[in-house]
């Protein structure tokens, strides 16, 4: 309206910096500035710990907490090593309840030769997929677009084919659906969370 107003009546463009000037000013000042309402809002802002912060938390920390909150931390990677695994019975690499990004998931067996299916589990998504695996060969997990489902490779792929994946609970499983031998299999997750 103001860029309207400056059309057609000719004001001077300052006048209308002005009146935007006094709109923001307007807007910043109906903000909380008492410490009880600003203590009305702590509960729903975390510390990255997922505990409350505390109610003497001052409006630039809360405001520094937020923003670090929305950045994604690099975690210590989850590896699963199985001996002997039992056939159809499924062993989590990674159960996270946190705001998850999911960069890679890799698996492989050592042994005989077996049938290895990896189940993704985001925000109650089921995603899963499966391979003949060749003993000690490394295989990628990554999403197969326009499915339902994973494929995996022998060659190198972030999980979501060059993108990560990100969901509020995360749970990688994988199995073996074949009983060749009694080879180790092992998974490994790399991922991230806020």
């Amino acid at each position: 309206m103001v860029f309207k107003k400056i059309l057609l009546d000719g004001d001077c463009p300052g006048d209308a910096l002005e009146a935007t000037s006094q709109s923001i000013k307007a807007k910043t000042d109906a903000l909380p500035s008492d410490p009880a309402s600003i203590s009305a809002i702590l509960p729903y802002l975390k510390n990255g710990t997922g505990s409350p912060l505390a109610t003497n938390t001052s409006l630039k920390d809360m405001i520094d907490n937020l923003l670090t909150n929305l950045t994604f931390q690099h975690q210590p990677d989850q590896h699963l090593v199985q001996p002997t695994p039992e056939q159809n019975t499924w062993y989590t690499i990674l159960d996270t309840t946190l705001n998850c990004r999911l960069y890679s998931v890799v698996i492989l067996v050592w042994g005989a030769n077996e049938t290895l299916e990896v189940r993704i589990t985001i925000d109650g998504q089921v995603l899963t997929g499966s391979i003949a695996a060749t003993a000690v060969s490394y295989y990628w997990v990554y999403l197969l677009m326009y499915t339902s489902g994973f494929m995996m490779s022998g060659e190198h792929h972030l999980i979501g084919y060059d993108a990560p994946l990100e969901g509020r609970s995360v749970k990688v499983e994988m199995r073996k659906t074949t009983n060749a031998g009694t080879g180790t299999i092992e998974g490994y997750a790399i991922y991230a969370k806020r």
